[in-house]
C-alpha cells in the first residue's frame, strides 16, 4: 500500500523571477573621485556610487535609500541600467514605499530605451499581467530583444513561451533551443527545463541521449528539476544497476531547496527504506513537509503510514481524513482509499452510498484498483443488476491483463464472493490466469484446485508448490494452508516443525488464522 516514488504530473517550474537583481559591475574608483563623478551629474557614476550604498561596498555603509536617491538621479539623466534597477527597487519596496505602477513604468522605459535587462523584466509583467495588462505577444517581442542581446534569463522566458505556446505557436524544438542557451549562460532552472524536454523525447533522438549531462549541470548550479530528473534516473536504472544512495541524495538536495514532489520521493525511500535506513518516522514528517509545500500525492502517502500504525500511533481517523483531502484534490489514490475507509467504517462512519460514489469516480478516471473496489462492492449488494456490472467490470479488467482481476473472478466462481453461481472450471481459468500473471492469489487459487483435485487430476505436489510460491510473495492465505496441512497431516506426512515455521511466518504477516493454528500446535 506503499505510494509509488513516481508522483501524478504536475507544472514543472515555476517561470523565470518577475524581477531579478541586476548583475553587479567592477568596483569603482575608491572615495572622493566617485562622489565628485555623482556630485557633478555623470550617470555612470551615480549608478556606480548606488551600487556602493547598495551592497555596502567601497568602504560606504549599506544605505539602500541613498541608493535610491543615485539611481533617480541617474536615470533622470538617461541611464538605463539604473532606471531598470530603480524599477526592481520599487518593487521591492527597497529604500522606498512599494510602488509597483512606478516601478512598471521604470521597466517599460528601460525596454523601450533598449536595456536588455528591463526588456527581460517587462516581458514576463506582460507575461503575468502583473501591474500591466497582459499581452504575451508584446511579451515575446520584448523578451526576443532582450535575448538577442545575450540575456540568458530572457532565453529561458523564451523558452517557456515556446513551450506553452504563450504568444507564439507552441513549438517544443524552438523552446529547446532557448532552453540550451540560457543553460549555457548559466541558468540552472533552463537546464532543467531542457533536460525535461530532451528525456521525454521531445528533442529527438540526439538530445535524449545526453540529457543527463546538461542535469548534472542544472544540479551544479542548484536546480532542484535537474536534481529531480536525476534522481529518477537513479532509482530506476536508466539502463544501468540502480543507485538507490544517489537518488536520496538528490531527493535530500531538491527537498532542501523546497522541491516538493522530490520531498514526497524522498519520504517514499523513508518509509520503504530505500537507499535509506526506515525511518518511518521522518517518513512521517516528510509526508507533512510536502503537502505543505502543495504536493498532493503525500496526503495519501501520509494517510497510508498513520492507517498502518508505521512511525507513530494508529490514527484511522486521521488516515480517512487525509485520504479525503487527497480525494478532494483530485487524486485517484486517494479516492480509491477513502472509498475503502467509508465501506469499512475505518476513521468514519461506515457509508457504502458514499464509497461507491468515490470508487466510481476513480474508475471513471480509469484508476484499477478503484474499478475492483466498486466490483467488489456491487458483488456484496446481492442485486442482481449490481452483479452483471461487477462482472462486466472484472471482466474487462482481465481482458486488460489485471492479475487482481483474474484472482477476483476465479474467486467468485469458486462461491468465494458474491452469489454468482459457482463454476469450477471458470474458477480454474482464471486462476491460472493469474497465476500466469504473476498474482499471488491465482498462486493460491490454483494450488488448492491441484492439492483437492476434481477441476483437475489431483496433484498434491503441484498443489504444495503454487502454495509455497503463494506463501513468498506475501499471501496470508498460503502461510496458513501450508502450515495447517503440516499440522494435520492433510497430503503430507505430519511435521511439527514445518507446520511451525510457516505458521509463525503467517502470525508475522498478520494472519489470525495462523495464530489460531499455531495456539493448536503448541497444545500438542
Amino acid at each position: 500500500e506503499a505510494p509509488s516514488p513516481k508522483p501524478a504530473q504536475g507544472p514543472v517550474v515555476e517561470p523565470p523571477q518577475a524581477d531579478p537583481p541586476r548583475p553587479v559591475e567592477p568596483a569603482p574608483p575608491a572615495g572622493d573621485a566617485l562622489e565628485r563623478l555623482a556630485a557633478a551629474g555623470d550617470a555612470e557614476g551615480l549608478r556606480r556610487l548606488a551600487e556602493d550604498y547598495l551592497l555596502g561596498r567601497g568602504g560606504r555603509p549599506k544605505d539602500v535609500a541613498r541608493a535610491v536617491e543615485c539611481l533617480r538621479r541617474a536615470a533622470d539623466a538617461g541611464d538605463l541600467v539604473s532606471l531598470t534597477n530603480l524599477g526592481v527597487l520599487l518593487a521591492q519596496g527597497q529604500g522606498v514605499a512599494r510602488d509597483d505602477a512606478a516601478a512598471v513604468e521604470c521597466f517599460r522605459r528601460a525596454a523601450e530605451g533598449g536595456e536588455p535587462g528591463g526588456q527581460r523584466i517587462y516581458a514576463n509583467r506582460l507575461f503575468e499581467g502583473q501591474g500591466v495588462a497582459r499581452d504575451e505577444v508584446a511579451g515575446v517581442r520584448f523578451a526576443r530583444l532582450a535575448a538577442a542581446s545575450g540575456d540568458a534569463a530572457a532565453h529561458e522566458l523564451l523558452g517557456v513561451a515556446y513551450q506553452y505556446g504563450r504568444g507564439v505557436e507552441p513549438d517544443l524544438q524552438r523552446a529547446g533551443e532557448h532552453f540550451l542557451s540560457a543553460a549555457k549562460g548559466g541558468r540552472g532552472q533552463a537546464c532543467g527545463r531542457w533536460a525535461l524536454l530532451a528525456k521525454r523525447g521531445s528533442l529527438g533522438a540526439e538530445a535524449q541521449g545526453r540529457w543527463a549531462g546538461v542535469a548534472e549541470r542544472g544540479v551544479q548550479l542548484g536546480d532542484a528539476v535537474s536534481m529531480r530528473l536525476l534522481a529518477y534516473a537513479c532509482y530506476e536504472g536508466d539502463g544501468r544497476a540502480p543507485d538507490l544512495v544517489r537518488a536520496v541524495e538528490l531527493w535530500t538536495q531538491a527537498s532542501d531547496l523546497g522541491d516538493a514532489i522530490s520531498t514526497q520521493c524522498l519520504a517514499v525511500a523513508c518509509s520503504e527504506g530505500q537507499g535509506t535506513p526506515r525511518d518511518e518516522a521522518r517518513a512521517r514528517a516528510l509526508f507533512r513537509k510536502a503537502i505543505d509545500l502543495g504536493n498532493v500525492a503525500a496526503l495519501h502517502g501520509l494517510a497510508v503510514l498513520l492507517r498502518n500504525g508505521r512511525g507513530g500511533p494508529r490514527d484511522l481517523a486521521g488516515a480517512a481524513a487525509w485520504e479525503q483531502k487527497a480525494a478532494e484534490a483530485g487524486d485517484l489514490q486517494g479516492m480509491e482509499a477513502y472509498g475503502q475507509h467509508l465501506a469499512k467504517g475505518q476513521g468514519v462512519p461506515r457509508d457504502l452510498a458514499a464509497a461507491e460514489g468515490w470508487y466510481r469516480r476513480a474508475h471513471t478516471e480509469g484508476h484499477a484498483g478503484a474499478t475492483r473496489e466498486l466490483a467488489l462492492l456491487l458483488l456484496g449488494k446481492g442485486e442482481a443488476a449490481a452483479q452483471r456490472e461487477a462482472l462486466e467490470l472484472l471482466e474487462a479488467r482481465a481482458r486488460a491483463d489485471d492479475g487482481h482481476a483474474c484472482a477476483m473472478l476465479a474467486a467468485v466462481y469458486r462461491g468465494v464472493a458474491g452469489e454468482v453461481p459457482a463454476d469450477p472450471a471458470r474458477a480454474h481459468a482464471y486462476a491460472q490466469r493469474a497465476s500466469d500473471l504473476g498474482n499471488r492469489l491465482g498462486d493460491l487459487y490454483l494450488g488448492d484446485d491441484f492439492a483437492v483435485g476434481g477441476v483437475v487430476p489431483q496433484d498434491v505436489a503441484r498443489g504444495f508448490a503454487l502454495w509455497r510460491r503463494s506463501a513468498e510473495k506475501g499471501e496470508g492465505n498460503a502461510y496458513r494452508r501450508l502450515g495447517q496441512a503440516y499440522l494435520r497431516g492433510l497430503g503430507v506426512p505430519v511435521d511439527l516443525e514445518q507446520a511451525r515455521t510457516w505458521l509463525e511466518r503467517g502470525v508475522a504477516a498478520g494472519d489470525r488464522g495462523c495464530q489460531d493454528l499455531l495456539q493448536e500446535l503448541e497444545g500438542r
